[in-house]
């Protein structure tokens, strides 16, 4: 049983030179990605929190607070900013495999680059091996972890993969930092039982998984040692989670170098649960339609794959964070919102009269070919959608692939002006497309001293 250690040999000798052009550019976008939207959730309430708390317990260091003036120890900086990355649903997904992997990673990766000096180029490397182990590690998990928060579970081990590397740490280093950083993994799934949402996803998803990968990287830079079979052993972290099935343990491993992970990249142009975005876009091809009507709208009917249909509640919200989870209201709101706007999730969308008169008359059910498509990929399968309107008439759309996917990816221009929308709510717009115009140019930076003057802010 050596996966960890193959695993850990194989991503530590990764080298810059070596990497397609493709994956390069995957990596620069990940890391825009990610800071957009933690730009964007700066001063929501979850991020104010868990930053008070790491301005009073951290230690003073080189890592910065993403849109804030101030910069603390890389342990603490990537808590805040791990916080923040996930703080509106609009992280970095894997559909397939039930991941999403920049909103620990990306923090942990900058944190551990600006406290070690490393370069753009190492950046790059950092961030296309923690993407190489948390997909691996998501993929030997794949339909075993049901009662865990498998995504906490998974991309602890991108984010101390992609610190590792950011410090500099070889591979018996880096087998350390994954030994150490499994003993820390964590995440239950209480928080989705709570009719008002809690805080705590915000945590679990992003802060408390970045903050464990740099704290367990940076032990084993200092000689601090954990197993070497940490992922694969009999009490190791694919067997102690998967409760429903055997994990895959040769996926850990399996065609090691034939290509890269990070190529699985998606991103989520709506700040709702991932499989529900589909349903939006159902409902935004019925609102271009010439004649339709949404305030005429007063049924729908949703058919989709039992992935989704958990995600179904025709009751009110409690909280914004309950509301971007919930399939029906997220369906109304789409009537009504242009959801690419995060802006929009607020306590006034919560109340809306039109989206709460409407919940009561959606329905959802599933779809049997769309089953079969879940069944055999994972792949939520795509939605069967039909509102009616108050005439009688039967609007219906059919959504396969939902936009961000990996079957219809953003395009440039709608990822930068993802970047922009999200961003520029903390900062101003020429200072945005200066960080932008910064990570396009990352590989020539031999460092990262100025990636602070284009992400902090003053207070």
């Amino acid at each position: 049983m050596t996966a960890t250690v193959d695993l850990a040999e194989y991503v530590a000798n990764i080298k810059y030179d070596d990497l397609p052009a493709d994956v390069v550019e995957a990596a620069k976008t990940a890391i825009r990605d990610a800071l957009g939207v933690a730009l964007f959730s700066v001063h929501l309430p979850w991020t104010e929190t868990v930053t008070e708390f790491a301005r009073e317990t951290s230690g003073l260091g080189g890592a910065t607070l993403w849109g804030r003036a101030q910069q603390l120890a890389p342990p603490g900086a990537a808590l805040v900013n791990g916080t923040a990355a996930h703080g509106i649903e609009m992280d970095d997904r894997s559909a397939a495999l039930d991941l999403h992997n920049g909103a620990p990673t990306i923090p942990a990766a900058l944190a551990c680059a600006e406290h070690s000096g490393a370069s753009g180029r190492d950046l790059i490397v950092a961030v296309v091996g923690g993407y190489e182990v948390a997909y691996r590690v998501a993929r030997a998990t794949q339909g075993g972890i049901t009662r865990f928060y498998w995504v906490s579970i998974r991309s602890l081990f991108g984010a101390t993969t992609a610190a590792a590397l950011a410090l500099g740490l070889d591979a018996p280093g880096l087998v350390n930092a994954l030994g150490i950083a499994g003993s820390m993994a964590s995440g239950l799934l209480e928080h989705t039982q709570d009719p008002k949402g809690t805080m705590v996803k915000r945590l679990q998803g992003g802060g408390w998984p970045s903050q464990a990968g740099v704290t367990a990287a940076m032990l084993a830079a200092r000689g601090f040692t954990g197993p070497s079979s940490v992922l694969e052993g009999r009490h190791g972290v694919c067997r102690a989670f998967c409760t429903e099935k055997e994990p895959n343990i040769p996926a850990l491993t399996a065609a090691l170098g034939e290509d890269y992970e990070i190529r699985g990249w998606e991103t989520k142009p709506y700040a709702a649960v991932g499989h529900l975005h589909s349903t939006i876009d159902a409902l935004a091809e019925l609102r271009a339609r010439e004649g339709f009507d949404p305030a005429e709208v007063r049924r729908i009917e949703i058919r989709t794959s039992t992935k989704v249909l958990p995600n179904f509640d025709p009751q009110a919200p409690r909280s914004i964070m309950a509301a971007q989870r919930g399939l029906a209201f997220v369906a109304a709101a789409a009537l009504f919102y242009d959801l690419r706007d995060a802006g929009v999730w607020t306590e006034e969308i919560v109340s809306d009269p039109r989206i709460t008169a409407l919940l009561p008359d959606i329905e959802a059910s599933m779809d049997p070919e769309i089953e079969e498509i879940y069944q055999a990929t994972n792949d939520h399968g795509g939605v069967r959608l039909t509102a009616t309107t108050a005439d009688g008439t039967r609007w219906d759309a059919h959504v396969r692939h939902a936009i961000g996917t990996l079957a219809n990816p953003m395009s440039r221009d709608q990822l930068i002006g993802k970047f922009e929308l999200l961003a520029q709510r903390n900062l101003p717009l020429d200072q945005v497309r200066g960080l932008s115009g910064y990570l396009d140019g990352l590989d020539g930076e031999k460092d990262l001293s100025g990636f602070r003057q284009h992400v902090a802010a003053g207070e």
